[in-house]
């Protein structure tokens, strides 16, 4: 999101309104700038924000990290940034701070101060924690936190940015949890993970009830904390606008899951119907025995790519054969399956009609049970163009 406008700024600084300046450079800045972008020239770059005191027109400080400049090899952290707390004493009017990709530890709690802040990004930090006082941006509209490597949860005080509409706190490893109250955040049009359960805290998955104008893709973890099916059916998913979906169950750690176990994740499974637009689904981790009806549903007509992972109990795979723009199927270590029939690609359902009509890639990857796939009808997958079948045998 900041990508597109740093790089803008970058390219087509001109006057004093927009200023582009090297770290070495800070000396040059012109007194009356608006939109400052700083670019590092080496690795260890330190920043000293002590030295924008006299910037006092100063709405957008962009600290350009070299992963976002095509002519400079891309590195993690790039700059080291000091005396913060005086300039967000000192900058009260500035709306837009990016410190990606920064060395940030810490973030002083004088951020409260800069109260008409709009965007905060905070990517690719090494942020241990966000100080409560961030809960009193009450302008703040986007807050950016991916891979924030050391971060775990986000302030209780959250719930009190009601002007915020982008939150993103995804992470490849790890999860950043977010405390009760979130869905009083009804503006949030983007959140990209939301944990079921916490460190400090139990988020239940109700919170996302009132939160209907959420788009885009949202990766619900740790289904598994869900107490109840009527919990799972509070979240309200059918009316939300998502074009992409994830839902993953933890492990419990133990061999073989409990009967009350599976019974519940099937039923929090089932309860957790998407919206008929979706267009693509990932399930992983869900150790019920069985998929819901749902998944096959022809009413979820935009549904271009599935995955299935690691939903080891379940001992058929569901029907997905009409599905009509279908065109990814991705299914991995189902080791529960043994044999795959007609009932995968719904034959007979529908008279004179191919099945999978769209498909191109599919993949099955680590079934190590499976002993056969039969039943299937000439005609069926006329699209396909990738097949991938890997790791049959057992390990």
């Amino acid at each position: 999101m900041m990508h597109e406008f740093s790089s803008h700024l970058a390219s087509s600084a001109s006057g004093n309104k927009f200023f582009r300046a090297h770290d070495h450079e800070l000396h040059c800045i012109p007194q009356d700038v608006h939109h400052l972008s700083i670019i590092p020239t080496q690795f260890d770059s330190e920043i000293y924000f002590s030295s924008f005191t006299e910037l006092r027109e100063l709405r957008t400080l962009l600290l350009v990290c070299k992963s976002q400049l095509e002519s400079i090899d891309s590195q993690f952290h790039v700059m080291d940034v000091k005396a913060l707390d005086e300039f967000f004493h000192n900058f009260k009017c500035l709306k837009t701070l990016d410190l990606s990709q920064t060395d940030l530890r810490e973030l002083p709690e004088s951020i409260g101060y800069v109260t008409s802040l709009c965007f905060l990004g905070l990517n690719n930090t090494n942020l241990r924690g966000l100080p409560n006082s961030v809960c009193k941006l009450f302008n703040l509209q986007t807050l950016e936190l991916q891979n924030s490597a050391f971060l775990v949860e986000l302030p209780i005080d959250i719930k009190n940015l009601t002007s915020l509409y982008h939150l993103d706190a995804s992470k490849e490893h790890g999860t950043i949890y977010v405390p009760p109250g979130i869905g009083q955040l009804t503006k949030l049009q983007t959140l990209t993970t939301f944990t079921v359960g916490g460190v400090s805290w139990n988020c239940k998955l109700s919170e996302l009830a009132h939160l209907n104008s959420l788009k885009g893709c949202l990766h619900i973890r740790s289904l598994n904390n869900v107490e109840n099916a009527e919990d799972a059916k509070g979240a309200c998913l059918a009316t939300k606008k998502l074009k992409k979906l994830s839902l993953e169950w933890c492990p419990s750690g133990e061999d073989v899951e409990s009967d009350d176990r599976i019974y519940a994740a099937e039923h929090v499974l089932d309860a957790l119907k998407p919206h008929l637009f979706l267009e693509e689904l990932n399930i992983k981790g869900y150790y019920g025995l069985k998929f819901p009806s749902w998944i096959a549903d022809h009413t979820l007509s935009d549904l271009v790519s599935i995955t299935l992972d690691n939903c080891y109990n379940c001992v058929k795979l569901p029907t997905l054969g009409t599905l009509p723009v279908l065109r990814c199927l991705f299914i991995q270590n189902l080791r529960g399956v043994q044999v795959i029939t007609s009932e995968f690609c719904a034959a007979g359902i529908i008279i004179n009609s191919k099945n999978f009509p769209k498909l191109e890639t599919l993949k099955l990857c680590d079934m190590y049970n499976l002993e056969g796939w039969y039943d299937m009808l000439n005609g069926d997958f006329p699209s396909l163009r990738r097949l991938s079948i890997e790791s049959f045998f057992r390990p």
